[in-house]
């Protein structure tokens, strides 16, 4: 019979929680050292320093949790397997290091700057282009699951979502997207998808699991089918 590991998943949780808050020790230390030793520098060099220094922070964040990531887990989960399997817990691991990214303050810093963003996302084995646009509040859980060609631009509040769990298994598949895409705003893009060049996924549509959609195509809705400018015309004249 199946179990569900609650309890286990329980504790790795309460775990990680301890590892966030020594994160965001070890992020902060460095420039809240540096303001005590020029607390006599005054009120407003103080507030300038500190608004300089927080990127610094942020970028320290980041980099523990690539470097925190790739010690932990050798190799990249993929494929099909129990929620109670070794693989599984991999994957646990590296969804919650993506969590405590997109929960931080520092979030920020990467939705403002798009190389910030190119170097974790690749840190953490996406394959994206230096071209690779993206707007606010985008989500890619699994990025070393995400093949992105040139000039891709991901809508404000897109998922890419290569994981599906059902029951007590958990399937991981790669997403590839083609050179000039364009994903919609709020749109979700499920496991398998394999997505060509010069497609239009509409905002907020869903495209299921393994779907595969030809180059030049635009596709909408929930799930998403393919728009058919002609039948559309010819149903409207």
């Amino acid at each position: 019979m199946n179990r569900t590991p609650g309890r286990e998943y329980f504790l790795f949780d309460t775990l990680f929680n301890l590892v966030e808050l020594g994160l965001y020790a070890l992020s902060l230390a460095g420039p809240v050292a540096l303001l005590w030793e020029l607390r006599g520098a005054g009120l407003p060099w103080l507030v300038l320093l500190a608004v300089l220094l927080w990127p610094l922070a942020g970028v320290v964040f980041g980099a523990l949790l690539v470097i925190l990531a790739r010690a932990l887990v050798w190799r990249w989960p993929r494929g099909r397997m129990l929620l109670t399997s070794r693989r599984a817990i991999a994957w646990f691991v590296l969804d919650r290091f993506m969590k405590m990214m997109y929960r931080s303050p520092f979030r920020v810093l990467l939705e403002a700057n798009n190389l910030l963003r190119l170097l974790f996302y690749r840190g953490m084995g996406a394959g994206l282009d230096w071209t690779f646009m993206a707007g606010q509040g985008v989500k890619l859980t699994e990025p070393w699951l995400v093949r992105l060609g040139r000039n891709v631009l991901l809508g404000d509040g897109a998922h890419l979502a290569a994981h599906k769990v059902e029951g007590n298994v958990v399937t991981l598949d790669e997403i590839e997207i083609g050179d000039g895409t364009v994903i919609g705003a709020g749109a979700i893009i499920f496991p398998g998808c394999r997505i060509g060049n010069n497609v239009t996924v509409g905002a907020r549509s869903t495209v299921s699991r393994g779907t595969v959609i030809p180059d030049g195509e635009t596709w909408v809705g929930i799930p998403a089918r393919k728009l058919d400018y002609f039948s559309r015309s010819k149903s409207q004249g």
